[in-house]
């Protein structure tokens, strides 16, 4: 029996069953409130009447070897794991991105009345997908933006309709973003970061202080911040900089797709290093062991180039905020001590 207390039920029944979930781990009751599925789904909806659900599955920790668990669900691409669960336990791999949200970001699953899913394939498309984890269709837009077509799972046309060039769009993952769609700089992803930094370190130097999306009011990293804006705010420094990758995670999102900061820290690492390489590449090898914050939050790191009298600083910066959490990569030249001196 399970600790109702500890957890929150679904509204109804379906198929006999009601999922139950701690805001972390999602199973499934039968009606004498026995565990009919495990709790060990990151994310799953209600079953439909057909018996399927869309389910992110959590990969348990082996109770003999925790570490070594943990480790290995690490190393599991945790975005990658969306699946098709039935009423009877069984779990079916479907080879696609995730699932298709609302503009909110709320999965769409199996509860919009077609008995199927659509999830967002790796090209860009959008699959539908049946209670097997079978595609039965699939809708996708041409590379130039022309043309939109239905495809069956042969892979036959079954209808299409053609605009100007640029009318349809390839479709983006709301969750499990590739790392170039974090990309903000001017020109990403086209554009070598490396580029941006002799830009900026071509650039006058001026005050900066970089900007937190959670506490900050003004927009403009090179806009005197306010005392209240951010009381961890350490103060400016004086060259050039800019953000080069972004994201906001809202503490609702969260709480019910609790891998989505996983996610996001194991693609920003990928940039990061990405990154580090093309400056390595240009610049020569970063200082040892240096480290320059240019603001602090409740995870940072950054790498340092010395480049003639300048300084390069690729930073990257972690905060929370009421739930909320960002974060941000920022590339900034700075100027030598004398002049970050300066009013």
């Amino acid at each position: 029996m399970i600790k109702a207390e500890s957890n929150r039920l679904s509204e109804e029944f379906r198929c006999g069953l009601v999922r139950f979930d701690n805001g972390y781990a999602h199973g499934y009751l039968d009606a004498a409130g026995e565990e009919v599925i495990e709790q060990e789904y990151e994310w799953a909806e209600d079953f439909n009447d057909a018996g399927a659900a869309v389910a992110h599955y959590l990969e348990p920790l082996d109770e003999d070897d925790p570490e070594e668990a943990r480790a290995a669900a690490a190393n599991r691409p945790s975005g990658r794991a969306w699946e098709v669960l039935r009423s009877d336990g069984r779990f079916i791999p479907v080879q696609h991105l995730e699932p298709l949200t609302d503009a909110g970001g709320w999965v769409l699953g199996f509860g919009y009345g077609t008995g199927l899913a659509a999830f967002v394939t790796r090209d860009g498309g959008v699959a539908h997908v049946d209670r097997d984890g079978m595609d039965v269709c699939r809708v996708e837009a041409s590379a130039d933006g022309a043309v939109l077509r239905l495809v069956n799972r042969a892979g036959t046309t079954l209808w299409e309709t053609t605009e100007a060039e640029g009318t349809f769009a390839s479709v983006e993952p709301a969750h499990c973003q590739e790392p170039h769609s974090y990309l903000v700089y001017p020109g990403a992803p086209e554009r070598d970061v490396a580029d941006l930094a002799g830009e900026l370190l071509a650039a006058e130097p001026r005050p900066f202080e970089p900007c937190s999306l959670i506490f900050d009011s003004r927009e403009d990293p090179y806009e005197p911040a306010e005392a209240e804006d951010d009381p961890d705010a350490d103060g400016t420094s004086f060259g050039a900089m800019s953000v080069v990758a972004e994201t906001f995670l809202y503490a609702e999102h969260q709480h019910d797709f609790s891998f989505l900061q996983d996610w996001a820290n194991e693609r920003f690492g990928e940039i990061e290093a990405d990154m580090i390489g093309r400056l390595t590449a240009r610049f020569g090898d970063p200082l040892p062991g240096a480290e320059l914050c240019l603001r602090y939050g409740d995870g940072e790191s950054s790498t340092v180039w010395q480049v003639g009298t300048q300084q390069l600083v690729l930073q990257s910066c972690f905060l929370v905020g009421d739930g909320d959490v960002e974060i941000q990569l920022w590339l900034a030249s700075v100027a030598p001590s004398d002049e970050n001196a300066q009013p």
